[in-house]
């Protein structure tokens, strides 16, 4: 449920928070997107909403309320990370996995393309421990040119 009164989140604001509510920054020097929520009676927490290049509604926890954030810190930290995803970061992503992120991650692709490769090379063994045989490498690389680079390549 959300709160749509013109004002920006101040302190008054969040302690007058029900529970299981949200409000969003609006009125003069608002951040978009930028929310916060109280889930029970006593826990309340920042939000920013941002999409991803690829187009995903993401929702990043900036932080709880009290020690150390207040309603102007947490606007600052919202600004930061919506800079952040201007120029092309998803902060949500980098709090999950760490650092690497989808742009830097090997394709589908170019997994298949490095398979192939290590399997003529011998570098890919069979169940006995044995180099795979052409015959078994043809049949692996039709695998690949006809459904997997198809269907989910990239």
């Amino acid at each position: 449920m959300a709160d749509s009164g013109e004002r920006n989140i101040g302190l008054t604001a969040i302690l007058a928070l029900a529970p299981n509510t949200e409000i969003f920054d609006s009125g003069p020097g608002a951040v978009p997107a930028f929310g916060a929520r109280r889930r029970s009676a006593s826990a309340m927490s920042y939000f920013v909403m941002f999409r991803t290049e690829q187009g995903k509604l993401r929702c990043f926890t900036i932080g709880r309320h009290g020690a150390p954030s207040t309603p102007d810190m947490a606007r600052d930290m919202a600004k930061e990370l919506l800079g952040e995803v201007a120029k092309g970061g998803d902060p949500a992503s980098e709090k999950r996995h760490g650092k690497q992120n989808a742009r830097d991650a090997m394709t589908v692709g170019e997994l298949c393309d490095r398979y192939l490769a290590d399997a003529v090379a011998d570098g890919i063994l069979g169940r006995r421990g044995m180099p795979k045989k052409a015959s078994t490498l043809d049949i692996d690389r039709g695998r690949v040119a006809v459904h997997i680079k198809p269907l989910i390549g990239a």
